[in-house]
């Protein structure tokens, strides 16, 4: 039902050149979230300083919201998670969910920390995956696996017809996730082939999991580069900027009503 109480758990990933991103998105998030809804918000922070955690507080004065913050120790077993492109490191935090969250967080949702949410995550919240561990939108631009040229990928040509999704917002079954080992998968497959996962941690999931995802709407994973948000109103839920720059979020958040 829609005015039910329900409390969310949502996880961010970031080091200090995401704050102001991260900032502005946790905003965006609260200037929509409805008024029954509280939020628990699990921060994994590459070495984020103490002085940056107490401003991202402070531009969340909000009663909903119970803040963890989470200092993200990368283990031996992560060394083959390397910046790639515009990737940092702290993207693949999100593949530490197992080691970092308490066991009774049984479903979190994860957002990149340049993402802005233009409307009422509650509303996905109340899905869960059914045949498997998460839910996901469809990449817009990398449709399947054959489209990701990662070695490790393309050596397997047997699954390239799988679809491939967009690990910038996900809805997991944690549960799921810790039984089927996807955090231990990834992780091996990345120390197997170091430097080779072209998107991240993007390529490692799609790659472990080879279609063994559900979709969510693509208005919950919408990209900045190809979608003009006014000229499609029904699909405003989630935007993921191109343009990593502080100014960039800026400029959008200007533009768009969060």
């Amino acid at each position: 039902m829609m005015g039910e109480s329900a409390t969310m758990h949502v996880a961010i990933y970031l080091d200090e050149d995401y704050a102001v991103p991260a900032t502005v998105l946790v905003l965006s998030l609260l200037r929509h979230l409805g008024s029954a809804t509280s939020l628990q918000l699990h921060v994994f922070g590459v070495g984020l300083t103490d002085e940056t955690r107490r401003t991202m507080a402070a531009s969340w004065p909000d009663d909903r919201v119970v803040i963890h913050w989470i200092d993200v120790d990368f283990p031996a077993e992560a060394a083959g998670c390397q910046p790639t492109g515009y990737l940092s490191r702290a993207a693949y935090a999100r593949l530490l969910i197992d080691r970092y969250l308490p066991v009774e967080v049984e479903k979190v949702l994860t957002i990149d920390a340049d993402g802005l949410i233009l409307d009422d995550i509650a509303e996905l919240w109340r899905l869960a995956p059914i045949r498997s561990c998460l839910m996901a939108v469809r990449d817009s631009f990398v449709r399947v696996l054959a489209d990701d040229p990662s070695d490790f990928i393309q050596g397997d040509r047997q699954r390239h017809a799988a679809p491939f999704f967009n690990s910038g917002l996900m809805l997991i079954d944690t549960r799921r996730w810790r039984d089927e080992g996807i955090s231990a998968k990834c992780l091996d497959l990345a120390v197997r082939h170091p430097g080779s996962a072209v998107i991240g941690d993007n390529s490692l999931l799609n790659a472990v999991l080879a279609g063994d995802w559900e979709p969510l709407p693509l208005r919950w994973n919408c990209n900045s580069r190809h979608l003009a948000i006014h000229a499609y109103p029904s699909l405003r839920g989630a935007v993921h900027p191109q343009n990593r720059s502080e100014e960039h979020t800026s400029e959008l958040q200007s533009r768009v009503d969060i």
